[in-house]
């Protein structure tokens, strides 16, 4: 499944590596995003700076996912990523919860595009290293990968 969140308010709480991927990753597809930590990455910091997403430094608070259309918990603290699961499944806002799959709403895969495909991996939360380790044998051999299907693409009537 793949969400279409361009324009969608998405909370991301949490302030390190992990937030920083979400949130790039949801700038990516076009999403206004608000991260909540009680610090922040120098990175965070820099995207704050520049306008590309709104910082609310402190603890997380049930009411930052009011307005929210999709949410994600990327702390290392088990009882907030709960308290952010709990509250965006109140609401029935989409939630992904970093290395919790059981609060998790819906599940991120790794993802591979390449000219004419797209290419999703997952291990249902399992085993994210080797959906890793599969995007990344995929992105080496994306050149490759884009030559057949240009090719596979002319044969199709």
């Amino acid at each position: 499944m793949f969400l279409r969140i361009c324009g969608k308010n998405a909370l991301v709480v949490g302030g390190g590596a992990v937030a920083e991927r979400k949130i790039r990753s949801l700038l990516a597809c076009g999403a206004s995003v608000t991260a909540v930590a009680k610090s922040f990455s120098s990175e965070v910091r820099r995207m704050t700076r520049s306008g590309s997403i709104r910082a609310i430094p402190g603890p997380f608070r049930d009411d930052y996912l009011n307005g929210m259309g999709i949410a994600f918990a990327a702390t290392s603290d088990a009882g907030v990523n709960r308290a952010v699961s709990q509250g965006a499944k109140r609401r029935g806002i989409p939630v992904n919860v970093a290395d919790s799959p059981d609060d998790c709403t819906f599940l991120l895969p790794a993802v591979v595009s390449g000219s004419g495909f797209l290419v999703a991996i997952s291990t249902s939360g399992k085993n994210p290293g080797a959906a890793r380790a599969i995007r990344e044998f995929l992105e080496d051999h994306e050149a490759e990968l884009s030559v057949r299907m240009e090719r596979g693409r002319r044969r199709t009537p």
